[in-house]
């Protein structure tokens, strides 16, 4: 009896020992399985939030389709934001845009919102020949490309944009000539295409346009919204136009003025347009070389509370330290 027992108790002993086991392994497998299954849909989660998506995505995300007056519009080529609308702003180097237009291959063109230079035309009325020109694009030219010297690594980020200088006749624009480049100014062809006056590119600002009139002279908007003949030695603002390549992805943004679309540069960045204080007075950034910065007063000189005015010379027109006549005198003291 003792014997039987004895294996009796055995035998207990060896399936509570396998049972045990048995347990163990199975919560370990549920623990496994369970846990992967939470991670994995946890890590999908965060992805789904965190994925970035094309800047020409994003907009039609977050756009319909109009066929007629204010918003985006379906074209053969594209897709083209039309009239008064207040979702299309892009912020990408330190200054904000407007989004004109997804091209077919989805890349994205854009004009900066304002201004961002004042020059003269210069001496010709070709395009091409123009100071804006100079200023805007790299070429064999000394001094050349300043305004693309603000943009670092934009071949990388930008595809050349296909513009024309445009003939206004009879409130048409006529082109004869389709050429490109990575910076041009807002072209009148685009202005008249995008509803003009009745549309997002009036911005209270006088600016050239990319065109000619029916005579040959130059053209400028005026801060109106109105198209005028201008002498090429007149000074009005560029406003700049750049076409992003179709993977360009953004950070953040639903493209309104609040919130607009924030470019991923990639990794591409620079402190131009940035601002820094100096004692009590605010200077802006304008030019970024080599870990040196450039910077302007973002506001004119005063002097208890009232602004200096002053003749830039009495005898000379040349910026000179030493001619104590000169306003070069004044500031270098």
């Amino acid at each position: 009896m003792k014997k039987k027992r004895k294996e009796n108790k055995k035998n207990i002993g060896k399936k509570e020992f396998f049972f045990n086991v048995i347990s163990i392994i199975l919560v370990i497998i549920l623990g496994v399985v369970f846990g992967y299954r939470s991670l994995y849909y946890y890590s999908k989660q965060n992805n789904t939030v965190q994925e970035k998506v094309t800047l020409a995505t994003a907009i039609l995300n977050h756009n319909k389709i109009v066929k007629e007056g204010n918003g985006l519009h379906q074209e053969k080529e594209g897709y083209s934001f039309k009239g008064m609308v207040d979702n299309n702003y892009v912020f990408f180097f330190n200054r904000l845009f407007r989004v004109m237009k997804i091209e077919k291959d989805q890349s994205v063109k854009i004009v900066s919102n304002s201004n961002e230079a004042i020059l003269n035309w210069g001496e010709e009325a070709s395009y091409e020949k123009s100071n804006l020109s100079l200023w805007l694009n790299k070429s064999e030219s000394p001094n050349s490309g300043i305004y693309a010297d603000t943009i670092s690594g934009y071949e990388g980020l930008l595809k050349k944009t296909k513009w024309c200088e445009g003939i206004l006749k009879d409130n048409k624009v006529d082109c004869q000539e389709n050429k490109e480049s990575y910076f041009s100014p807002l072209s009148l062809e685009d202005y008249v295409l995008y509803n003009g006056v009745h549309g997002y590119l009036k911005n209270q600002q006088n600016s050239w346009l990319l065109g000619l009139g029916e005579d040959g002279s130059n053209l400028y908007l005026t801060n109106d919204g109105k198209v005028e003949e201008a002498s090429t030695y007149e000074g009005y603002g560029i406003r700049v136009v750049m076409t992003l390549k179709k993977n360009i992805h953004i950070v953040s943004g639903s493209g309104t003025l609040e919130d607009p679309y924030i470019i991923d540069q990639k990794n591409q960045t620079n402190h131009i347009n940035q601002y820094v204080r100096l004692g009590n007075d605010l200077y802006k950034v304008y030019e970024e070389k080599e870990n040196i910065l450039r910077l302007m007063a973002n506001d004119y000189i005063k002097i208890n509370d009232s602004y200096l005015e002053s003749a830039y010379s009495n005898d000379e027109a040349i910026y000179d330290p030493l001619n104590y006549k000169n306003i070069a005198a004044y500031l270098n003291k």
